[in-house]
């Protein structure tokens, strides 16, 4: 009566193992150049790891389950075909129990993120913005974007608000990060939440580029104007795809060449970025007076 029983049990789970690799089953080494940062490479190696496990526990569901069948009138045996088998369900359980929670809790936990750009040498910069529009990214990402930017802690935000509507880059930022839309201003300081649409936000690519650059390295930079303030008509960062920057903090203020740099490290990620002054792009070596002190206006444009 235990061995029918038993070969039910294991006739079912054999099934659901096979119902569950059913179709297709390709298991190929992971791809580790979507990984840029410790923490994708650890979601690679997990979901591997994931595979690996599962199939091994089919595996040994189905060993375990020959053994028991094959091994009548020796108890010694049956009792190691048993905990092989309870071993492997257990083990499938706390696997995917696992993944269960984590994809629950925050799906982007169990996915590894394409990156956008990589750092290299520094291309030339434009001086047109860029009129290709943006892929459609979900709300949800330029949350955990802003997220991120806002843990950045040698990033700084200026109080200006130009428009004086709430419109200050601290205050955007907060919003978004609350999946909010941001004050969205016109050059003539009409301001309302969303923008004229109502559904304007900050473009993901920025933001993650930002935050990327900031949490890359030791660079201290001030976000002094965003969807705010008062520029050019039809400018994009009204279309939340505009920020300017200015770099603060220790020597760096000073150096031309740090300044090159961040323009760089932008245009390495997509943007369209420019030192400027007084409305005109430069050379970031013409951004300082003769006495090495900074002119008044001067900051680093980029557009997405």
């Amino acid at each position: 009566m235990k061995k029918i029983f038993f070969l039910i049990i294991f006739t079912f789970l054999f099934s659901v193992a096979i119902s569950a690799y059913a179709g297709e089953f390709i298991l190929s080494f992971p791809d580790f150049s979507t990984a840029t940062n410790p923490g994708q490479f650890v979601i690679v190696v997990y979901n591997y790891a994931l595979g690996i496990s599962g199939t091994l526990a089919v595996i040994m569901i189905v060993y375990g389950g020959l053994k028991y069948l094959s091994s009548p009138g020796n108890p010694s045996a049956l009792t190691d075909a048993k905990d092989i088998i309870f071993n492997a369900v257990f083990g499938i359980i706390i696997l995917f129990g696992a993944f269960m929670i984590l994809n629950t809790i925050n799906p982007a936990l169990t996915q590894v993120k394409q990156q956008i750009g990589s750092l290299g040498p520094i291309p030339p910069a434009p001086s047109q913005e860029p009129i290709v529009s943006p892929a459609p990214i979900n709300s949800n990402q330029v949350t955990i974007a802003a997220r991120k930017l806002l843990w950045a802690s040698n990033v700084s935000y200026s109080q200006l608000d130009e428009c004086k509507k709430g419109a200050d880059p601290k205050s955007i930022i907060d919003a978004v990060a609350n999946s909010d839309f941001p004050i969205v201003c016109t050059s003539t300081c009409e301001c309302k939440k969303g923008g004229s649409s109502g559904n304007i936000t900050l473009s993901y690519d920025m933001l993650d580029s930002l935050a990327e650059i900031a949490l890359g390295n030791n660079a201290s930079f001030r976000i002094t104007s965003l969807t705010g303030d008062k520029h050019a008509a039809g400018s994009l960062h009204y279309q939340g795809r505009g920020v300017d920057i200015t770099i603060v903090g220790g020597v760096d203020v000073r150096d031309p060449n740090q300044w090159t740099k961040l323009v760089g490290e932008l245009n390495a990620r997509k943007a369209i970025a420019n030192c400027e002054v007084g409305g005109h792009f430069v050379d970031c070596k013409d951004l300082f007076n003769a006495d090495g002190s900074k002119k008044e206006g001067a900051h680093i444009d980029a557009k997405w």
